[in-house]
């Protein structure tokens, strides 16, 4: 039970760090020299790009276009709901749903092997297998908080 309190704290500081930091502040800084759409794109960018150095992946061509375009349509949608809800509050708590289910359930990083993690992702039914799963629950999570952001947050 320890365990999972320090993961979860772990895995809440980085997500306020990483929220105040391309939300908070490189967000609204670029908003007022940018369109809103331009500006998303940018932090979307900024944050894929910061994610090859907390991965230590730097020289990884194909480990670097992964989480480039994985972790970089992450922050265009967590830039999205920040400029549509008008807060930091929205972006948070998608952040922390998709790196909890994401970084405890299908995930070997910084806080220990994930439930779901396959004992031998090398076998080739494996490597499939962690693939779609790598792929589909994010990119599940970001397509349903997109429609549910535009949806609770349109203009009237």
């Amino acid at each position: 039970m320890t365990q999972l309190f320090e993961n979860l704290w772990w895995i809440t500081k980085s997500v306020v760090y990483e929220e105040f930091l391309f939300r908070g502040v490189l967000l609204l800084l670029s908003l007022h020299y940018l369109s809103p759409r331009n500006a998303c794109l940018l932090n979307g960018f900024a944050f894929g790009i910061y994610h090859w150095f907390s991965y230590g992946i730097i020289g990884n061509i194909q480990a670097m276009i992964y989480i480039l375009i994985l972790t970089g349509s992450m922050g265009y949608l967590l830039a999205h709901a920040f400029h549509r809800s008008k807060g930091i509050i929205a972006p948070i708590g998608i952040h922390m749903g998709v790196n909890i289910s994401t970084i405890t359930l299908f995930s070997k990083g910084p806080i220990g092997s994930g439930v779901f993690l396959l004992s031998d992702p090398a076998t080739p039914l494996n490597l499939t297998m962690s693939l779609s799963l790598s792929l589909a629950f994010p990119l599940f999570y970001m397509v349903a908080a997109f429609y549910l952001i535009n949806k609770i947050y349109s203009k009237e």
